[in-house]
């Protein structure tokens, strides 16, 4: 299965997807989207508004490309991502995720999850940036 990052900085969306059928999209946080599988895997993450905030720029510059819309092949999965998005008491991320709307000005653990879907994209997008990445 390979996984593929896009960047286009004219309508300010970073994708991250591997390949699959995903049936369900939840918006976990404003402009940040989980693209789930039909076994409840996470297949697809989507940001499509401020990336350089919430990524940093030091991640997002190297995707530029000259500007341009910029796609690559990463090595790895969005399996490690999974795992640290899925509740600790094991159930699925659909279960989890459908409240997380309504926590987000209540609750801590909403932006500790954003923080957990940052870390996890950054280290994937290191890829890009020391060279790494399969073009």
């Amino acid at each position: 299965m390979s996984l593929r990052a896009s960047y286009d900085p004219q309508v300010d969306i970073l994708y991250l997807a591997e390949e699959g059928i995903a049936p369900e999209t939840v918006e976990v946080y404003p402009c940040v989207s989980l693209e789930i599988n039909p076994t409840g895997a996470l297949i697809g993450v989507e940001i499509s508004c401020a990336v350089e905030r919430l990524l940093g720029s030091a991640i997002v510059e190297p995707m530029l490309n000259g500007g341009e819309f910029y796609k690559v092949t990463l090595k790895g999965s969005l399996a490690d991502l999974d795992a640290q998005l899925r509740p600790a008491d094991g159930s699925e991320h659909l279960d989890y995720i459908e409240a997380w709307p309504d926590l987000l000005e209540k609750d801590p653990e909403a932006v500790k999850t954003l923080e957990t879907i940052r870390r996890g994209i950054s280290a994937l997008l290191e890829q890009v940036k020391d060279g790494t990445a399969v073009s």
